[in-house]
């Protein structure tokens, strides 16, 4: 499942837009972690700033939840080209291009989602609920981007999710979200696969009868009886 979550990010990161916004992101933390002078300057600022969350880091190929870790690092830094001296010309060109932050900023909300599943997945108490929370927070965050600045983008990451989505369209994945007592529209969901109102409410009842365990969910179980027997 983590595997399958990670496809969405290499698909996005794959994008023209996230590529290049990327590869300048590498540009600056190249130089930061290999010029002396600029990586004194910048931990001394970050460390006047109270900046958390450790420094800048690289993104590395195949490992595409590193590449959240390499533009947040950009954007809680927030980079200025304020000291020019000890800045080289590609870096320059880096934070002096236009709307350099903006992009990195849409690019980390976009890619947060994402990193918070897979983070999420690496947890022993992870469920599947826990699975499709993280892909509606990802499709949140596709939608709240910007349209008129990130057209191309924003189709894209729609594309990209849609296609994605559809290997989880599972229904034993679906009912493990419906089910999830975070999941409050289970009876509006339930009503647009066309049940009513009575049968909304039957089903509630049910449900809630079976977390009391109360009849006909109290039966007991031999120790040598499985489920499978039934």
């Amino acid at each position: 499942m983590a595997h399958a979550i990670n496809l969405i990010s290499k698909d996005i990161c794959s994008t023209s837009f996230a590529n290049r916004i990327l590869t300048k992101c590498n540009t600056v933390v190249t130089y930061f972690k290999k010029s002396h002078k600029g990586g004194a300057a910048l931990k001394e600022a970050a460390k006047a700033c109270e900046i958390s969350g450790g420094g800048l880091k690289k993104w590395v190929d195949t490992r595409w939840h590193t590449m959240y870790d390499c533009v947040d690092s950009i954007l809680r830094h927030k980079l200025k080209s304020e000291i020019p001296e000890i800045l080289s010309t590609a870096v320059l060109s880096v934070l002096q291009s236009h709307a350099f932050f903006d992009d990195v900023r849409a690019l980390t909300c976009t890619l947060r989602p994402v990193k918070q599943s897979i983070a999420a997945l690496e947890s022993q108490s992870c469920t599947l609920a826990d699975c499709f929370f993280g892909l509606a927070k990802l499709g949140a965050a596709i939608k709240k981007l910007p349209d008129n600045d990130y057209q191309v983008f924003h189709r894209q990451c729609i594309s990209i999710f849609n296609h994605r989505y559809a290997e989880f369209a599972d229904p034993i994945y679906l009912l493990s979200f419906f089910l999830h007592p975070s999941y409050t529209e289970a009876d509006e969901l339930f009503m647009k696969m066309g049940k009513t109102k009575t049968e909304c409410r039957g089903l509630m009842r049910q449900m809630r009868q079976y977390r009391k365990q109360e009849e006909p969910f109290d039966v007991e179980i031999d120790d040598n009886e499985a489920l499978y027997d039934w």
